[in-house]
Order: structure tokens, then sequence, then C-alpha cells
């Protein structure tokens, strides 16, 4: 990283297919009777370009008429990109990995990711993490054909239930290391000479064009979770406010302003219309 300010172009949502970056939530069974509310996306990108950390924080939404144990079951989130496996969270699961082989993926890599519950209203300690044993299990994967190559990868991740999941006091904190999110933007070398090297973030909701997406979204359309009434957030912090240009944003509702909570550090965020349905 070079000591003049760094230059990234933050893109909430993205036309091109192979840089879009999004999440579905998907239910065990079919009709899921609950949707997910309130969902945060928050991701953190540092001058160093690497991988990108993102915290999927939600809730369940329970309807009224129905209690938790009427909805018991594991969620999935389906992510358009590679997760890094934390090593300290356990082992992967091979059910998993066989569930996505047996649909004619190729599993690339495999693990466990953190997970946790954050208690809102916990006195003296703040929102303090509550680190729920095994994590989440995921597989990356890829789809290949003679025809079009190899995809971008995704990752197919079960959310394993917990009761804490449908209880008000606390919102589920699904931690992730991924890959992939920030790509360099093309230029010519008269603007690299004069500009230095430009990067492009993106992150979406509902984003299923992707060639590996596609087919796990079709056939599992029918338990697609839906957003529920609650705010739903996508947040992009970035670090060394001070030495960062951004050239744009994309949409135009997306919002810029300093952190509320973090020292030098600039938020992107978008809040989320739950009547777009399956709209990036």
């Amino acid at each position: 990283m070079t000591m003049r300010a760094w230059a990234l172009a933050a893109l909430l949502t993205l036309l091109a297919p192979l840089t879009a970056h999004a999440q579905l939530f998907v239910a065990s069974k079919p009709d899921p009777a609950f949707a997910i509310g309130p969902l945060f996306v928050q991701a953190t990108v540092t001058p160093a370009l690497g991988p990108v950390t993102v915290d999927v924080l939600f809730s369940v939404d329970v309807p009224a008429a129905k209690s938790a144990a009427d909805i018991e079951q594991d969620l999935f989130l389906l992510w358009p990109g590679a997760v890094v496996p934390d090593a300290a969270v356990g082992k992967p699961d091979p059910a998993l990995e066989k569930y996505v082989t047996a649909r004619g993926f190729e599993v690339i890599d495999s693990g466990r990711t953190p997970l946790s519950a954050r208690n809102l209203y916990q006195a003296g300690g703040g929102r303090a993490a509550e680190p729920i044993a095994g994590g989440a299990p995921f597989v990356t994967f890829v789809r290949e054909n003679s025809a079009l190559g190899m995809s971008s990868p995704a990752t197919w991740i079960r959310i394993p239930w917990n009761p804490r999941l449908a209880n008000r006091v606390y919102l589920m904190a699904l931690h992730l290391n991924t890959r992939g999110l920030i790509r360099d933007k093309p230029a010519t070398w008269v603007e690299r000479t004069l500009w230095g090297p430009r990067h492009r973030v993106s992150l979406s909701f509902h984003e299923t064009r992707q060639r590996a997406v596609f087919p796990m979204y079709f056939q599992h359309r029918d338990r697609v979770i839906r957003l529920g009434d609650d705010p739903a957030q996508i947040i992009l912090d970035f670090a060394d406010a001070d030495h960062l240009k951004i050239d744009e944003m994309s949409p135009q509702a997306a919002r810029r302003q300093l952190s509320e909570t973090l020292e030098s550090t600039d938020t992107v965020s978008l809040f989320l219309d739950r009547s777009d349905g399956i709209t990036s």
C-alpha cells in the first residue's frame, strides 16, 4: 500500500454477474412460515485489500400465531464467493460435501466458520458475543462444464438451529472471512500512471445470477426465506478514512458517513426494500 490516498470505488449492487456477491437464506423445509429480520450485512475493507471480513447479523421473525418450536429447523446461507475455514471452530461436515457433490458441483474447500449470539441488553459488558459450539459448517464449490469452463466459487453454509435464533433478546452473528469481494478496476495505462491502482468492492442481497448460485437457488426456491418488516441493511466499513478516496457509489440510495463507533472509518450503507422480492 503506497502512502498516497488509496482509491476504491464502492458498488453496493452491480450488474455484472461475475463480480456480484450476495446472500440468500434458505430453510430446511418448504414454504417457511417465518421471515428474517432484522438483518445487517457488514463488511470491513482495509487498505491491505486482502480477504474481507463480513459479519451477518440476523434474527428469525416468528409470526404471532406460531412459537419457536413450530419452526425449529436448520437454516442455510448461500453465499456467492469463497469463505476461509477457521480450523479452531471445528472439522468439516462430510454430509454437506456429499449433498453438494450429489448435485454435480465440485467442492474446492470446506470447514467451519464462527457463529455466535449477541445479547442486545447485556449490562456492563456491552453486546458481548456468546459463541455457539461447533460454529456453522460450510462447503465452497464451483460448477464446471466443457463449454463455459469453471465458474466463480459459491459457498453453502448450514446454520444449526439454536433457540436464540428466535429470541428477540439476541442477534445471531455469522462471521465470514471471504475472498473475492474486492477486484481490480480496469484502467488505461495513463490512469494507472496518474492515479495508481484502483479497486471495486461489491456486496448485494438476493443476487442469483451467478453460475454456481442459480442451480442451488432454483432447486431450493420454495425454501427461500423472505425479509420481514424489521430493518435490513448492507454496510461497508472503510478503515483509514483519512487516506481513502471513493470515486463512485451505486445505487444512488447508498449513503456515506463517518462511522459512529469506529475511529477513522467511513461507512457506506444501503437499506433493503423487502418489497423487491428476489431482486438484487
